[in-house]
């Protein structure tokens, strides 16, 4: 059929009427356009036309896979050179002389069954193999069915491996952007727009979807049961699916990560979760966790799992992250700008680090000299082995494409494409100017052989000199207006940097244009503009703005934009300046890779050199840190960035550094020297247990029993003249013991003496609410540590001193807090105590779901302080580490943890926020009013004649309580009166020895 065809087209036949297989240049584009691109460029073609063309290309494979087998045939025969030879090999002589009569006369014209057996390279030999596997009655049905199997074995082979391995390896390179949460928490939606936003700032980058939500739609649920025979399945298609993109991007992103398929396997396997994150591995990896924003809708669409179920999805996912040491970052999914800064500062890292030494080498060496082009991987190897593909017919328009640069950093790229058209070969390869974006042709048609590699590099060397020798200068041109009138100026010397940074900090923009540019029209400053290499910019006083045109691109940026640039650059000016000269360090960006933390000097101080110290700069919000063995010593605050710069900047001094960092050194050792207070330790021994604290507990009992023994000897050295110094015995006790440790010893020492009519009720009342938050295994076990052996009346002394040294400090915080009352923070905890169980701990959602409330009343504040000694930019993730790693001295409650609620009044107001599993949940709506409500009632009932047992319902029921008041206070006076009489009984006795 295929040699019919091509014999009457040889005859003038009509066969292929129509067919433009002769015209090489349309063959090109025939080649290299689908079908609806073709025919709109070449319009004045008809269809039919393509069709007959298509028709011919296809009929002349299929001759050429004819030929092909003819002379596979023809070797066979040529190959039997005996009679007994011929014998023995008469079957299969007979069997393949049928199956290329078949091949000749009956194989139809599809296009990727004559690919396929042509690529096999023996299409006789391939189909005859698989015709001995098979048992055939009807030979000629047989032989179509023999090479319908080896079209399908070739196609299955093909789709095995549809990813080539240089793919593969490049997929690794790029970048692996893995967006993590569970499902519903808006994975999809926040890469989507993470690709969009990249590629609006000019990076490649491409979306790689989900393949178990597409089961989900496709209802294959079956293959969703999380099996490990599933998992690996879903594994593979990921994977695949990742290379495809990734092997052809810069950056891809994901909202499922390799990880993610170990997460959802049914019966957890650790040797399997090795081994993807084995794969996972083999990736450039960079990784955003999202966290749950409550305030969206669950969407169940598309999903198998239930909100409850995603929420332990999030945290499993979060533990896989943490157990294998999978660094990553939280944000919530509407921080894309922060996300995409993040990205891009990633990539500008690996563009550096990823370069071995040897490729570094190579990329200095890529410039033209002596006329001879460097190239970084294409050579006569690769050109020679391009060349066999295209000849055995494994190859049919393969493009190449390859860089260099020349001195001045001027790229230039050259793309290369061999093919086979009918008779003839063809090469073409096109030099491309990066930055002009300009094409320029080379090559041609050769009847029977390609040039060599020599001709052809020769052809490119010499026109890739040509180019960078004529490549015009360009031409800068900028115009201005102001009050109305436009004055063009050109000057090929500008840059739009300079422009940027002179023409807006001058006093008068307008003049500084004139007198740095050369009048020109606007007719020139159109046409310059217009022009491959013109850049153009556009300086409008009266908005204050500045535009930057390009390769029909306009940037704006207005004065205000521009004079912090530049102000930042005057910063970063002098900081070069000071770490250049102080310690050799050249200009670079890495120093500016983190804004919030640019260093600017580092040392190890002491006598032992162990002490690391550092200083930084906030270049965002205009401080300088100094830090001393990872902690934060100093911060200087600045109103701007030029106060910073003036202040500080301009006059950086190593030794000033050094002066701060040996003050801290010599008050960290002096603190040193003194002896270590120990906090009081607040958990239960069931907590203690439960958490592996059973060793601080038990210091803990131990320190209360050395404090108790302390106040005992504090007592009797300060009771003198029948007269105790109570703030002797305090100063004595606290110069070693906490505060609060005092407290509990004397609090614990009173409730063994409840029964006394000695200890006062309000101490009493005092001691009942310190020891109300243990359980009353915990109370006899503190009672037993804290036995003071003193008269009951000095512990009553004692207990009141307490009290109005409590006062005291409190009052103190108090001043200190009026005098800046709107930046202040404030801490609030459950107590302790059975009817707090439930609530303590509980986060947000559990709180909902279990029906509570925030409820101020089951909250005592158990610290304030200042905002300003709160060193963290973002103030609640500042208190949250304070209040977790570096306790204040005073501070009685325990580490910051979930249920606990932080007030804020600052400049925004008073807040409060319920501290969740996740961050904080702002329950100030809840929390401020019902508290504030509750102070006006309390307010109310103080200033009540009958305090608080004022009664709205009558006067009987008012003279009631009052009588059960009255009563109250008499038995409270005759047991006042017996502690008076027994303790001056006690100072006799103690007088007469």
């Amino acid at each position: 059929m295929a040699n019919e065809a091509i014999k009457n087209r040889e005859n003038g036949s009509s066969v292929f009427e129509g067919s433009f297989i002769d015209d090489k240049e349309k063959m090109w584009d025939f080649h290299h356009l689908n079908k609806e691109e073709f025919l709109m460029s070449y319009s004045y073609l008809t269809e039919s036309e393509y069709d007959a063309t298509l028709s011919e290309v296809r009929y002349s494979k299929l001759n050429r896979l004819v030929e092909l087998a003819r002379t596979e045939l023809e070797d066979y025969e040529y190959s039997l050179d005996t009679a007994e030879k011929a014998k023995v090999n008469a079957y299969e002589l007979v069997t393949k002389r049928e199956i290329f009569d078949y091949i000749e006369s009956e194989l139809s014209a599809d296009e990727n069954t004559v690919d396929m057996l042509i690529q096999t390279g023996s299409p006789l030999s391939v189909l005859y193999s698989e015709w001995l596997k098979n048992d055939y009655d009807n030979r000629t049905e047989a032989i179509g069915m023999t090479i319908a199997d080896v079209v399908k074995v070739e196609k299955e082979r093909a789709e095995k491996d549809v990813i080539p391995n240089s793919v593969k390896e490049t997929a690794k390179k790029a970048l692996v952007v893995n967006i993590y949460g569970g499902p519903g928490i808006g994975k999809s939606t926040t890469a989507l727009q993470l690709v969009a936003e990249l590629k609006k700032q000019g990076i490649n980058a491409e979306y790689v979807s989900e393949v178990a939500k597409e089961l989900v739609y496709a209802k294959a649920f079956d293959k969703l049961d999380g099996s490990m025979e599933s998992q690996k399945e879903i594994l593979s298609k990921q994977r695949d699916r990742l290379d495809i993109i990734a092997g052809n991007v810069e950056v891809a992103v994901t909202d499922c990560s390799l990880m993610l398929n170990a997460v959802y396997l049914a019966e957890k396997n650790s040797e399997y979760t090795a081994d993807v994150l084995s794969q996972y591995n083999e990736y450039n990896n960079f990784n955003f966790f999202l966290e749950r924003d409550a305030s969206i809708p669950f969407e169940q669409e598309g999903r198998i799992h239930t909100l409850e179920q995603s929420i332990e999805k999030d945290n499993e996912i979060l533990s896989l992250l943490i157990d294998n040491n999978i660094e990553f970052e939280r944000f919530n999914r509407n921080d894309i700008s922060r996300m995409v800064g993040e990205i891009k500062d990633r990539l500008s890292e690996k563009s550096v680090d990823t370069l071995e030494s040897n490729e570094k080498a190579e990329l200095e060496q890529m410039e033209l000299k002596d006329s001879t082009i460097n190239w970084k991987e294409f050579d006569e190897v690769n050109y020679n082995a391009l060349v066999d593909d295209v000849k055995n017919h494994n190859s049919y328009g393969t493009d190449y494409a390859f860089s260099f640069v020349d001195p001045k950093h001027k790229e230039l790229q050259l793309e290369l494409n061999i093919r086979e058209l009918g008779e003839q070969w063809a090469l073409d390869y096109d030099i491309y100017d990066c930055t002009a974006e300009d094409y320029t042709h080379l090559g041609g048609y050769y009847e029977s052989e390609i040039p060599t590699y020599e001709e052809f590099i020769a052809n490119v060397e010499a026109e890739a000199k040509k180019q960078l020798e004529e490549a015009p200068k360009q031409q800068f041109v900028f115009m201005v207006e102001q009050y109305g009138e436009t004055a063009f100026f050109r000057n090929d010397e500008m840059t739009v940097e300079r422009l940027k940074r002179e023409c807006v900090s001058a006093e008068k923009p307008f003049l500084y244009c004139i007198n740095n540019g050369s009048r020109i029209s606007g007719i020139t400053f159109a046409e310059i503009s217009q022009s491959d290499y013109g850049l153009a910019v556009e300086v409008n006083v009266d908005n204050q703005e500045m535009r930057v045109y390009n390769n029909d691109i306009a940037e704006s940026y207005s004065f205000d934009e521009i004079r912090k640039e530049n102000r930042l650059d005057e910063a970063k000016g002098y900081i070069d300046d000071f770490l250049e000269k102080e310690y050799g360090t050249e200009p670079s960006d890495d120093t500016y890779k983190d804004m919030y933390n640019v260093p600017l000097g580092y040392t190890t101080l002491g006598e032992d050199n162990e002490y690391d110290f550092s200083v930084t700069a906030d270049l965002i919000d205009f401080s300088v840190s100094y830090t001393l063995n990872d902690k934060v010593i100093k911060t200087e605050t600045y109103d701007s960035l030029e106060d910073m710069t003036e202040n500080v900047l301009s006059c950086l001094n190593f030794d000033d550094f050094v002066a701060v960092g040996n003050d801290a050194v010599e008050e960290f050792e002096a603190k040193e020297q003194q002896p270590q207070v120990l906090p009081l330790y607040s958990k239960s021994y069931d907590e203690a247990k439960e958490n592996g604290e059973t060793e601080q507990y038990f210091a803990d009992l131990n320190e209360s029993r050395k404090c108790a023994a302390a106040i005992q000897n504090a007592i009797s050295d300060n009771y003198k003249g029948n007269r105790l110094d109570t703030q002797g015995v305090l100063s004595n006790v606290l110069k070693d013991y906490a505060f609060e440790r005092a407290e509990l010893v004397i609090a614990a020492r009173i409730s063994a003496l409840k029964y006394d009519g000695r200890i006062s009720r309000d101490n009493k009342t005092w001691a009942d609410k310190i020891m109300s938050g243990f359980s009353e295994k915990e109370c006899n076990k503190i009672t037993e540590c804290c036995y003071v052996n003193a008269h009951s009346g000095l512990i009553d002394m004692l207990a009141k001193a307490l009290n109005t040294e409590s006062d005291r400090i409190r009052e103190q915080k108090q001043a200190e807090i009026a005098v800046d009352k709107d930046n202040y923070y404030e801490i609030y905890q459950i107590p302790r105590g059975e009817q707090y169980h439930d609530l303590r701990f509980l986060s947000y959602e559990q709180l909902e779901k279990f029906g509570q409330q925030i409820d101020p009343k089951n909250y005592e504040k158990v610290y304030s302080g200042k905002l300003d000694d709160i060193p963290s930019k973002n103030k609640l993730e500042g208190i949250f580490t304070m209040f977790n790693i570096d306790h204040p001295k005073d501070f009685k409650g325990r580490s910051l943890s979930v249920s606990d609620i932080v007030v804020l009044n600052d400049e925004n107001g008073k807040s409060a926020h319920y501290v969740d599993s996740f961050g904080y949940k702002d329950v100030s709506e809840s929390f401020l009013n019902d508290r504030k409500k509750e102070k006006t009632e309390a307010d109310v009932a103080e200033n009540s004649p009958v305090g608080n047992y004022s009664d709205e319902k009558g006067s009987e029921n008012s003279c009631e309580a009052l009588l059960s008041r009255l009563d109250e206070i008499k038995e409270w006076a005759s047991s006042v009166t017996k502690a008076i009489d027994s303790l001056e009984k006690d100072i006799q006795e103690i007088k007469s020895r």
